[in-house]
């Protein structure tokens, strides 16, 4: 049994946790670099929030406020042409997944001169970056605990990641507070994102005891979650819940992979502008049912956690109902399970397939270009 563990330097969870902000940050400099997204942050008030806490501190800021979803790595690399010319000493990422991608990948490439598409390509970071502190906004893609950032290749039309150990955060603050006024559809996808996360980690060749248990975790932290957040956004248990299913969700990702279904995902990325939890929620119950004659414990013990009842029958039955369970999610918060229904078409499926990326290589089940190709043919005649 051999296996590695990263995780952030110092994780600060629960409600009002944001308040220990002014006891933290003052180790990593009196300059910080904010990243941020749209007007919500501004009209929700935790942009506010977040500055005047730094006010407190003497804690001098400077906003980049420009990261769209799904963000290029052109995008990335405004930021950190940003960062530079302030001369700022770290980073704080305020936001959604895309944010907290841009700014780590800021942070990481702060002090190396090289263009950041060359780092995507493979190009190695010799050069230590500046600290990168994570505070998500939403409960779902698990960025605030992953060592990698997902940026968009807009000449190539692919997604693809820039990976280093030096982009984990030097500290995460997770307030489920902070998510409250995310609107219905972007918590559905956000927190279908994170389920995936959470199901793929668990049957991933890498997993591993620990993961194993953290996506146990999870998964019933969804389950607990996930609709009543969707249904009614100042559910603070049920944000609560989601927030860690996220945290958990990028633990997980970051230490033992993900599947076929991120592997479709970033390259459907790369040719639809859809979003990435909409496209992974559409994906994930036929990639299940593509895997479950392989992992017929691990997809028994998830189907068991959405339906007790399923603890009275056997591994082989309970298996095979996972796949069902997850559309019934699905299908409470508004997520159809037929990819075509998402904008995702048949005559794409060739440039589909050859744009998948190397999450695949940790599907549970082999999954060559022939098969990648079956599911999505069988997928779309759902």
């Amino acid at each position: 049994m051999k296996f590695n563990l990263i995780t952030p330097h110092k994780i600060i969870f629960g409600q009002n946790s944001l308040s220990q902000l002014t006891e933290e940050i003052t180790i990593f400099g009196q300059k910080a670099f904010i990243v941020t997204g749209t007007s919500a942050i501004k009209r929700s008030g935790i942009l506010s929030q977040v500055s005047d806490k730094l006010k407190d501190c003497g804690i001098e800021a400077v906003l980049f406020s420009d990261v769209k979803p799904e963000p290029s790595v052109d995008m990335a690399e405004k930021a950190r042409d940003v960062f530079k010319k302030n001369k700022c000493d770290f980073v704080i990422g305020l936001g959604g997944g895309s944010v907290l991608d841009v700014a780590k990948s800021a942070a990481a490439l702060a002090n190396e001169s090289g263009k950041m598409i060359e780092y995507q390509s493979g190009r190695e970071i010799k050069i230590p970056g500046v600290p990168f502190i994570a505070i998500p906004t939403t409960s779902g893609t698990g960025s605030e605990a992953t060592y990698n950032s997902v940026l968009t290749d807009t000449l190539k039309k692919a997604k693809r990641s820039i990976r280093a150990p030096e982009m984990m955060a030097k500290l995460v603050i997770i307030d489920p507070a902070l998510t409250i006024s995310v609107p219905p559809n972007i918590t559905a996808y956000t927190g279908i994102d994170t389920l995936c996360h959470l199901i793929e980690a668990y049957v991933s060749i890498e997993s591993n005891p620990i993961t194993d248990a953290l996506c146990i975790q999870g998964i019933e932290s969804v389950n607990q979650g996930l609709h009543g957040a969707f249904i009614n956004g100042s559910d603070i248990e049920a944000r609560e819940q989601m927030a860690l299913a996220s945290l958990l969700g990028g633990m997980v990702l970051a230490n033992a992979g993900l599947g076929a279904v991120h592997g479709l995902a970033a390259s459907i990325g790369g040719l639809y502008e859809i979003p990435h939890g909409l496209v992974c929620g559409v994906l994930l119950s036929h990639v299940m049912r593509y895997n479950v004659d392989v992992v017929k414990e691990k997809f028994a013990c998830i189907a068991r956690i959405f339906n007790p009842s399923l603890n009275e029958e056997s591994a082989d039955t309970a298996a095979m109902q996972a796949a069902d369970l997850v559309d019934n999610l699905l299908k409470e918060i508004n997520i159809p399970t037929c990819p075509c229904d998402a904008g995702i078409y048949r005559d794409n499926i060739p440039a589909i397939v050859a744009g998948v990326s190397s999450s695949v290589k940790y599907n549970p089940k082999k999954a060559r270009a022939e098969e990648l190709t079956k599911i999505l043919e069988d997928a779309m005649t759902v």
